[in-house]
């Protein structure tokens, strides 16, 4: 079994048809709708297709995004809470709360298994790790807009050729440049040719096609979720299901990252070890220990490389709550590590003295608890790419709560602003 991804009609008459049919059931105190009744009530309502089959399927897209649940067994289908607010908010024309609805289905959700393995009922099996609404969103960021054939082709990449996002995007780069045409490089793209999500997400008006014809986030939906959707993990990693990690540009396993002019903290595969790490829970020991390691550093043609103990970025941020320390009203989405009982808010790790320096403190290892600090993604992203002013008010605040405790365990001394003005300008 492969990815399967719904592939029936995403136009807005049918997306609201088919919505209105179970929100007036549900009204109507009988919720649930088998699929011959779903099938005359989109035909009173003048929807056709070639066939029964496609008019059962014409809810796909409502179930793919959580707003409706399908039962296999009994071939009948249910509006959910979440469905019912997304339909409210149609009628009150509250675009908004549509948005963050469909936002929180993509973040949260699995799209890769089929209901038989515990994910969406939009499709009955399916075993890919591949979350396509993810991969969408984030090339959309990654990409600054993305077109059809650039969409199918990673979709096509990713799961046949079975590579990394990073190595997806860099390789459709070079045959973009080299004018190489996508669909003949991955032998064609068969069911992935049209993957229908992003004309659904269209339809609702969560993104646009720009005058390039590329995909673009709304507006709304940009400024709110850019940060999130920038970071986010396009596979659902959930037991059983493959992952295509990048073998050829940084391996987290063995803790070697190139730090040469890179803010690695912000990179994908850092942020997923630190999220699947346990953290060294109240190990005092054990954490002085890793804490106060010397640098390991290699030489390779790559450039100069350190190791890194993601544990660490994990036991920080389990110490402060998983709240952002420059202002623990910061809320995101929920995560949940490999072996961790309980879900807990996503943060971000992020170095106060950047990796990036250690050459200039060979003796005194940078990577360490004191020198980590817990960010939510938004005040992360802005201590990176932020305007100037942007990124010393943040930087301001956490050297104000951090470098006198890191200062006395290392022995590093300078202002916020030489601080801000040898690592951060």
């Amino acid at each position: 079994m492969s990815l399967i991804i719904p592939k029936q009609v995403a136009t807005i008459r049918v997306v609201d048809t088919a919505l209105k049919i179970f929100y007036d059931k549900k009204m109507a105190g009988t919720p649930v709708v088998p699929n011959k009744e779903f099938r005359k009530e989109l035909e009173k309502a003048g929807i056709k297709a070639k066939n029964v089959a496609a008019l059962d399927k014409y809810s796909e897209f409502l179930r793919y995004f959580g707003l409706a649940t399908h039962d296999y067994k009994r071939n009948e289908t249910e509006i959910t809470k979440t469905g019912i607010d997304f339909y409210e908010a149609f009628i009150k024309g509250k675009k908004d709360v549509q948005f963050d609805i469909i936002a929180a289905s993509i973040l949260n959700d699995i799209f890769g298994i089929g209901a038989d393995g515990g994910g969406n009922t939009a499709i009955q099996t399916s075993d890919s790790a591949l979350d396509v609404p993810k991969l969408l969103v984030k090339a959309i960021c990654d990409q600054k807009g993305i077109t059809r054939d650039e969409f199918s082709f990673l979709i096509s990449d990713i799961e046949k050729n079975k590579h990394s996002f990073d190595d997806a995007c860099s390789r459709m780069a070079d045959l973009k440049e080299k004018k190489i045409n996508l669909e003949e490089a991955v032998n064609g793209f068969g069911k992935f040719g049209d993957p229908k999500v992003n004309v659904f997400l269209k339809t609702i008006g969560f993104c646009y096609e720009d005058a390039d014809e590329k995909f673009q986030l709304s507006p709304y939906v940009e400024g709110k979720y850019k940060d999130a959707f920038s970071s986010i993990d396009i596979f659902n990693r959930k037991p059983g299901t493959k992952v295509y990690d990048n073998p050829n540009k940084i391996s987290i396993s063995t803790g070697d990252l190139k730090i040469e002019g890179a803010d690695f903290d912000c990179l994908e595969t850092y942020k997923n070890k630190v999220i699947t790490e346990d953290g060294y829970d109240s190990d005092i020991s054990e954490i002085t220990r890793q804490n106060n390691r010397r640098p390991e550093k290699r030489i390779t043609k790559k450039g100069n490389k350190y190791k890194l103990n993601p544990k660490l970025g994990k036991t920080q941020q389990k110490s402060v709550n998983y709240e952002c320390e420059i202002n623990s009203s910061h809320r995101t989405f929920e995560t949940q590590g490999k072996n961790e009982k309980k879900p807990h808010p996503f943060m971000e790790s992020h170095h106060l003295v950047p990796m990036k320096a250690q050459a200039d403190y060979t003796k005194v290892n940078l990577d360490r608890t004191e020198n980590l600090v817990c960010l939510c993604p938004n005040c992360h992203s802005q201590i990176h790419y932020g305007t100037e002013s942007e990124r010393r008010r943040i930087l301001y605040v956490l050297y104000t709560k951090r470098f006198a405790t890191l200062s006395k365990e290392t022995s590093i001394n300078m202002t916020a602003n030489e601080l801000f003005e040898k690592y951060y300008k």
